[in-house]
């Protein structure tokens, strides 16, 4: 983009009648989409032209975030207003306690002497170690009223809990919401008295006996966590205002149409709501803001409100020339609805809009008129630690990776997602799939289930990312073929489809399609129409060598089976496409919970990232198809950090250079060319480099780089038979090595730990156990790897001489007492809190670090070992 159309923007923000606020995060997103580049799959409306350095563009940008000021209270949507306000409630004020039968009556004793605890919303009242264990729970907390609350209408607005929410203000019972995935408010105003601190009490149930006709109706492909898992908000406005109350719509509906290169009409609807015991006149108008923050339409309207009712006003107008919204350039426009009384404004909203025309024929998609390829990623709303109690930083994170990967397709399973995440899509120019939570065979076609559907469509109508609506996935068909029809009334202009089922009404049925996984063999997969979901599962603690890479699912799923999988059908993607295809989305962006992998508690392996949110290797080899312009070098197996199988499995990288050259313990081996590599099945894969280079016996230090300044290396170390000469390492840390257990060797890694690393080497599923986030003590540290001790045949003592000092660490998991051999071989507790690591169920546990500070020449004898533990030495 020319850098006059930067100066041009800029000095249109300055026109802008906005708070600094504002301006500032749309200049910052405006400049932002200027520098972006777009990814070769997405359709590109400019042509290339000179752009002001990066640096300079966001330095501007930062410097002018900071000159802003504080950021003004925001409004529901996506708006900032200073006449509506909104109370974040979302915080650790809240007390909670569940059951797993029944709960108390708000207005029994047993409700106020019941064990309440603090807790932090949003949360969720049930874990991954006890899925089933407490299925209901009561949350309250106190609301200070406010004197700006005075004559103001009050709402309680819900982002979603999960699943049946009955809400109380002082005791009243304002109403119920059923479902888990979808917004909800409730009219305050009356329960809440002035002058006084107000109570608020939620009531959710999870149960499955009592979500039967919810969407879904019980956990099955994933898991449905009981809680206030999103925010809350207190939300004040005027008696007469644009009313939220619609099933939680922001009561402003924008429909593009007609659009095209020359122009684009654009309806408006705004419910405008009187809550004062007498008429009331509003002026109402209506500003269309295009992509720079300038207002090129302005309409307004008269309407006259009835007592306690609402006006339905809807403006027309006409857009010349529009920018066009696409991946690479998502040129959004905002509409702003004030409603004036009297001449001064009372009530303010502003929503998303964005013109872009959307085609669906026979597999293949035309976005603007143009073809393009839907390339991305499903992503369920959950992380490791807080399970669907994410924050809005958790979720940005995810779309941060997602960038960085290069995708310009996110299909949002199985259910109504945050708005947060559409959100996001509309201004990252990511197109996506939304879903109403149909996902269950027994789900019921029933009043619960039309509900849900139309919050689904009137909650998330104004997303331009929004490409479709989706009444279910891998269920029944009645049940879809009920709400097909709701979603067709509410929005005619976007198409409904179904997830690899039966629909006599979709207008298509797309792919889950798994071939080399669930049945088939990798051939089987052709890239034609419309695929939902696709991928293997790859488990960070599981691996073999290259050549004997294999699975047994939900049991046995190493990284390196996975890497085969994605080159396979990546390949296909990329190179090898028939031209007839659609949509192609890899199941998934992030591991999650489900009763898979490590049953009974669960957890689906299939993620580019790992539930913690580390990259994988087959992240890496996305990334490099996906963005060809965007360096990527990757080292892949690194996490397969000690091997005894073929001392030739080699090194395998992942990139896009067009030659990688590969260093092994600082000698040149040689330089592949990109496209030479063929898989063991016989498939030639571009992008991935192969050396069957002999590894060492112990330490091999590896270095890749492409002679432009980007390079990638690792330590491995082999212990098998028919090694290289093993290298001496000069001057090492320790000495004497052993244990006394001859099938549970020890080694000693002479490298840094890292974080979401395997601790131990027999990496065949028996030993999950994992760090977490390592502490900033433990930078630097080396380790020695062993066996799982606690697995039968595995227990053993340890013993190691150090040749010079150094602080000896025994990590394990957390206990109320100093372990006996950690105290009979003088470790003490080393101070450092707050640290977790990872069980061999993969559950994520409290740990704790003991500490020696050894000598030189001292020998470390640790016996009698009744726990999993690691140690690590720091100099």
């Amino acid at each position: 983009m020319p850098t006059v159309l930067i100066a041009i923007r800029i000095l249109a923000f300055l026109r802008v009648s906005a708070s600094p606020r504002e301006k500032a995060v749309s200049l910052c997103s405006s400049v932002f989409s200027v520098v972006r580049t777009p990814s070769p799959f997405s359709v590109s409306l400019h042509e290339r032209s000179p752009r002001l350095p990066l640096p300079i563009l966001l330095l501007f940008a930062l410097l002018t975030c900071i000159a802003s000021g504080p950021p003004a209270k925001a409004a529901i949507g996506a708006v900032e207003s200073n006449v509506r306000t909104q109370l974040l409630l979302s915080d650790a004020k809240w007390q909670f306690f569940g059951s797993v039968t029944t709960l108390p009556d708000i207005t029994t004793d047993e409700f106020n002497k019941a064990p309440w605890t603090t807790v932090q919303v949003p949360h969720v009242f049930q874990t991954r170690a006890n899925p089933r264990g407490i299925v209901q729970g009561w949350y309250r907390r106190e609301i200070a009223w406010s004197p700006d609350w005075a004559g103001k209408q009050l709402y309680l607005v819900f982002e979603g809990a999960a699943a049946i929410a009955d809400v109380y203000v002082n005791g009243i019972h304002l109403g119920q919401h059923r479902g888990a995935y979808t917004r909800f408010v409730f009219d305050a105003t009356d329960a809440l008295k002035p002058g006084t601190v107000n109570t608020l009490a939620v009531k959710v149930d999870n149960a499955r006996a009592s979500t039967v006709d919810c969407l879904p109706s019980h956990d099955r492909l994933y898991k449905v966590w009981g809680g206030l898992y999103r925010k809350v908000w207190l939300m004040a406005t005027d008696s007469l205002h644009v009313d939220p109350t619609d099933f939680a719509s922001p009561g402003l509906y924008l429909t593009p149409t007609n659009v095209s290169a020359a122009s684009a009409d654009l309806s408006i609807k705004a419910l405008i709501r009187n809550s004062a015991a007498k008429p009331q006149d509003a002026d109402v108008r209506a500003s269309l803001i295009d992509p720079a923050g300038v207002t090129i339409s302005t309409l307004s309207t008269h309407t006259t409100v009835p007592p306690g009712d609402r006006s339905v006003v809807e403006l027309k107008t006409q857009v010349k020339t529009p920018e066009f919204w696409a991946p690479g350039s998502p040129n959004l426009y905002h509409v702003r609805v004030d409603i004036l009384r009297g001449g001064q404004v009372v009530d303010s909203v502003t929503e998303p809009t964005g013109f872009r025309t959307l085609e669906w024929t026979h597999g293949t998609v035309n976005l603007n008129g143009k073809p393009i390829v839907l390339i991305g990623v499903n992503l369920h709303q959950e992380i490791e630690s807080k399970a669907s109690a994410i924050s809005d930083d958790d979720f940005r994170a995810n779309f941060a990776a997602m960038q960085d990967l290069g995708i310009n397709w996110l299909r949002l399973p199985h259910y109504p997602h945050a708005r947060i995440e559409y959100d996001l899509c509309d201004q990252l120019g990511i197109l996506c799939w939304a879903e109403n939570g149909h996902s269950n065979s027994d789900d019921i076609a029933g009043p619960t289930g039309d509900q849900i559907t139309t919050e689904l469509v009137k909650q998330n109508y104004n997303h331009p990312s929004i490409a479709l609506w989706s009444m279910g996935n891998e269920s029944s068909a009645e049940p879809a073929e009920r709400f097909d029809p709701i979603a067709r009334a509410l929005d005619p202009n976007r198409i409904v489809v179904v997830a690899n089922m039966k629909s006599n009404t979709a207008d298509f049925r797309s792919a889950n399609s798994y071939p080399g996984w669930y049945g088939g063999g990798l051939e089987a997969y052709v890239p034609t129409r419309y695929i939902s979901e696709i991928g293997a599962g790859g488990v960070v603690t599981i691996h073999c060598d290259y050549a004997a890479a294999k699975k047994t699912v939900d049991k046995y799923e190493p990284e390196e089976y996975q890497q085969l999988v994605a080159e396979h059908d990546f390949q296909a993607l990329f190179h090898d496409s028939t031209g007839r295809l659609g949509m192609f989305t890899w199941w998934t962006m992030r591991d999650f919970n489900d009763v898979k992998y490590k049953k009974p508690i669960g957890w689906n392996t299939k993620g580019l990232l790992t539930y913690a949110g580390d990259k994988k290797d087959v992240y890496y080899l996305y990334r490099s198809f996906l963005r060809p312009q965007e360096p990527t070098v990757h080292i892949t197996s690194k996490r397969y950090f000690l091997r005894a199988g073929d001392p030739a499995n080699g090194i395998k990288v992942y990139s896009n250079a067009a030659r990688l050259t590969l260093t092994l313990n600082g000698e040149k081996v040689s330089t592949l060319e990109n496209g030479k590599y063929t898989q063991p099945l016989g498939k030639q894969i571009d992008n991935v480099f192969y050396w069957p280079v002999v590894l060492h016996t112990g330490k091999n230090d590896v270095v890749v780089d492409d002679g432009d300044g980007h390079f990638d290396s690792t330590t491995v170390y082999f212990y098998g038979q028919g090694g290289a000469p093993e290298i001496p390492v000069k001057n090492p840390l320790i000495k004497d090595l052993a244990t006394t257990n001859p099938d549970n060797h020890a080694y000693y890694m002479d490298m840094p730990v890292q974080d979401q690393w395997p601790i131990y080497y027999d990496l065949d599923s028996t030993a999950d156990n994992s760090f977490a986030e390592l502490p900033a003590a433990l930078s630097g540290a080396t380790w020695i790897a062993l066996r799982r001790v606690t697995k039968e045949g595995q227990e053993t003592d340890l013993s190691f001489t150090l040749n010079r000092p150094a602080t000896v660490y025994l990590m394990c998991t957390k206990t109320t007492d100093s372990p006996t051999f950690a105290s009979q071989a003088g470790f003490t507790d080393s101070g450092i809190a707050g640290l977790v690591w990872r069980d061999n169920k993969l559950l994520l546990n409290p740990a704790q670090i003991l500490q020696h500070h050894g000598a030189a020449g001292e020998t470390i004898h640790i016996s009698k070992l009744d726990r999993d533990l690691i140690v690590l030495l720091k100099e």
